[in-house]
């Protein structure tokens, strides 16, 4: 072997004399790739609908819980209004990519179990 070649380590791979198998898999995506499709367009509805929400909001609204009874407060000095209204829409946001990477992590986790050859130790894996 020259100097810069990339070889296998001994022990692992075939020997240069062992025929290599060959596998063809063929993957069908359309149900992963629909089901990653609405889980981030669920991501995208739900921060526009916390965005606009935000925006539209009436100073008097803000420490109330809609239709609950009795009213709770925590804090002795609650978010002011604008204040309040900019952590929502963070909080907001990062739920959106949150849920998003939670997503893309379960497509992901499926595509490399499907992918995996059987028997490796990718397809042995518990998914979720």
């Amino acid at each position: 072997m020259a100097p810069g070649d990339v070889g296998q380590v001994a022990g692992q791979g075939p020997e240069p004399d062992e025929p290599r198998q060959q596998a063809r898999l063929n993957l069908n995506l359309d149900k992963p790739l629909s089901v990653l499709q609405v889980a981030l367009q669920r991501a995208v509805d739900h921060a526009a609908f916390g965005l606009t929400a935000a925006g539209s909001i009436q100073p008097e609204q803000l420490h109330q819980l809609p239709g609950v009874f009795p009213q709770v407060a925590f804090a002795s000095k609650p978010l002011l209004g604008d204040e309040l209204v900019s952590a929502f829409k963070a909080w907001t946001v990062a739920g959106a990519v949150r849920d998003a990477i939670e997503a893309l992590e379960l497509f992901w986790r499926n595509f490399i179990f499907f992918a995996s050859p059987p028997g490796s130790s990718s397809s042995l894996t518990n998914r979720h």
